[in-house]
């Protein structure tokens, strides 16, 4: 607690600081979790296992988490004394975008959907006889489902900005993948309202979006619980998905599934300590290279607790051991630390979207490395890099091509045999 409270005056409390995102979230999740899951334990359909609120493994992964917290904030405040102190909050403003840049995003975000329709195919969309479809794993289908999230976001900013034509285009891909996601019968089809909100938020930064992103979070969670729901019925796919609401509706899910669906986090750790895991799996796991290429499909089946639930990478850490757990949230700690300095450089710079990026794959990260492979969250944080570094060569190369010119006013050359313009500033 008294390493997170100086990690807090330190990056300035500020919701958006990766730092205080990823250790504050899985503070929150160790400390709830170990008080509330043992009466969450028979809550229906919060997951794809039964997890008994065993004492021991609530307690170990509360103790994993915690010592993730800890590293965390530990990694961010030793590097303090090598970088420059922020000057204040960190704080994302309202997103401005050139209409070309709006439109060929109006065009970009449906191509996530369309990839991903051609991929699955649309009889096994349609109806299927298992949950998980064949041939929707792989890192090419988790890359472009990633990139669906991500377009969601996008849309919710151009359903704001684009008018006529290219609002509807954009209001048609947004039931587009809706109806994907429900086909497919992913919780990211639960996330839809809020990532929309978000993006809307970001728009204009009024009251009236401030209320739609609280509406959004409040949707989310009461949507978590129906495809949790799906998930046990016999057959699958958009058309049973459809003919069950009648039966969901009347079945009694609500906020508790929400809250057991991430609370259960603490015991699906401690309870991946103790599995029997590949001894290249670490390796594997942190290999930057493609899933084919490192190795991973040939030990992904031996990577889940069941059919339906991955182990969590906090606990395959804690399984390598606690210095190994240590270690690695010491070094997530530090490069998150840089980024929060680098998200600063990108908001006094106004390149709000890029920042945005960086911030939505940490809030990833943090989902995923409670709840997925290690190998999956920590993907999120190599995407992240290779963002900072794309940056980084940009601004060297715009340096380096176009160095500064001194600034002169328009207003300079105004003379008494000119006649009067009015400066057009619309672009």
């Amino acid at each position: 607690m008294a390493t997170f409270a100086l990690a807090v005056k330190f990056m300035g409390r500020s919701l958006v600081s990766p730092v205080l995102l990823v250790s504050g979230g899985l503070l929150i999740v160790a400390v709830a979790g170990y008080f509330l899951y043992p009466a969450l334990e028979d809550v229906p359909h919060a997951a794809g296992i039964r997890m008994p609120a065993d004492p021991e493994r609530i307690t170990t992964g509360f103790w994993a988490l915690i010592y993730a917290s800890f590293a965390t904030s530990t990694g961010a405040l030793a590097v303090m004394p090598w970088v420059k102190q922020p000057t204040g909050r960190l704080r994302i403003g309202n997103l401005h975008m050139r209409p070309r840049i709006r439109a060929l995003l109006v065009l970009a975000t449906a191509v996530p959907t369309m990839m991903l329709i051609a991929t699955r195919g649309l009889d096994s969309l349609l109806e299927r006889r298992s949950y998980l479809a064949e041939g929707s794993a792989g890192g090419f289908g988790g890359a472009l489902s990633l990139a669906g999230i991500v377009s969601m976001a996008i849309c919710g900013y151009l359903l704001h900005t684009q008018r006529s034509l290219t609002w509807l285009l954009v209001l048609l891909n947004v039931l587009m993948f809706t109806t994907l996601m429900i086909s497919t019968g992913s919780r990211r089809f639960a996330a839809i309202p809020v990532l929309l909100a978000i993006g809307y938020y970001v728009a204009r930064h009024d009251k009236i979006s401030g209320r739609l992103l609280a509406l959004g979070v409040l949707g989310a969670l009461l949507l978590v619980p129906l495809p949790l729901y799906w998930r046990t019925l016999d057959t699958h796919g958009l058309f049973p998905y459809l003919n069950s609401l009648g039966d969901y509706l009347g079945s009694d899910l609500g906020l508790g599934t929400a809250a057991k669906t991430v609370l259960i986090s603490v015991p699906l750790i401690g309870t991946a300590v103790t599995t029997r895991l590949p001894s290249e799996a670490l390796i594997t796991s942190l290999d930057p290279r493609p899933g084919e290429s490192a190795g991973w499909y040939d030990i992904a089946q031996s990577m889940r607790l069941n059919a339906f639930t991955p182990t969590p990478g906090v606990g395959e850490l804690l399984h390598h051991g606690t210095l190994t757990l240590v270690v690695f949230f010491l070094l997530v700690g530090l490069y998150l630390s840089l980024l929060d300095r680098h998200l600063q450089v990108l908001t006094s710079r106004g390149h709000q979207l890029i920042a945005f990026a960086h911030i939505g794959l940490t809030a990833l990260f943090l989902l995923y490395v409670i709840q997925y492979n290690l190998r999956s969250s920590v993907r999120m944080l190599y995407y992240s890099l290779a963002l900072l570094a794309a940056y980084t060569l940009w601004r060297y190369a715009v340096w380096l091509l176009l160095p500064a010119r001194p600034y002169h006013s328009p207003y300079q050359y105004k003379s008494k045999n000119l006649p009067a313009v009015r400066l057009n500033t619309s672009s």
